[in-house]
């Protein structure tokens, strides 16, 4: 599955520390970013501060 396919690379980092960033090596849409922080489709452990890297080209 992808959930934005064609964009651009996406992963996970596990900081070790009951923390986790998703990196977008993409530039999302502003309709993209708000499916990325608000509508639950990604992942968020119990515990786990999660925070969100744009690492995309403009």
């Amino acid at each position: 599955m992808a959930l934005f396919a064609g964009q651009g690379d996406a992963w996970v980092e596990d900081h070790g520390d009951m923390s986790m960033t998703y990196v977008f090596n993409f530039i999302p849409t502003d309709v993209q970013v708000s499916i990325i922080q608000s509508s639950g489709v990604l992942p968020r452990p119990a515990g786990v501060a999660v925070s969100y890297a744009i690492r995309g080209h403009v």
